[in-house]
């Protein structure tokens, strides 16, 4: 599924099969005995549908625990759109590239809070960073508890 939409990479779908495998056996089996498919779609569609709750749920949890303050702050203030990593650093009235790339970006990016938009070309001079979904879901949590000033 990854291959027909890159969504589906990191979705925990082959666990949750295996945790309801005699259900997967069963819509698989009841499907072929029918001589219809209908069955097993909705197997695999209730299985995406609790792999994405999963996901929206973990990410939720994780976020401001695993995400330090410069993350945070940095994240925060990010809305929707691409920004180059000049940008991002006016954005939070920082100078010092090193401390930005090392203490900001790089964490961000490796909690998957900020994704690359030219990721085939990681050092290009043109690459750009946007918020991913996880992001996402972090400002929302963070303007809820901050009653929505971040």
């Amino acid at each position: 599924m990854s291959r027909w939409n890159p969504l589906f990479a990191d979705l925990p779908v082959e666990s949750i099969i295996h945790a309801h495998q005699q259900d997967y056996y069963r819509a698989l089996a009841e499907s072929n005995a029918e001589g219809a498919s209908t069955l097993f779609v909705e197997f695999v569609l209730g299985v995406i549908r609790e792999a994405l709750m999963s996901s929206t749920e973990q990410a939720t949890e994780q976020g401001t625990e695993q995400a330090g303050e410069q993350v945070l702050n940095l994240v925060a203030r990010m809305g929707e759109g691409d920004y180059s990593a000049k940008s991002l650093m006016a954005l939070i009235r920082l100078s010092h590239r090193p401390t930005f790339l090392y203490d900001y970006l790089h964490p961000a990016v490796v909690g998957r809070w900020l994704e690359l938009t030219r990721p085939e070309t990681p050092t290009s001079r043109k690459q750009g960073y946007r918020l991913t979904r996880s992001g996402r879901q972090l400002v929302l949590e963070l303007r809820q508890r901050d009653g929505g000033r971040a």
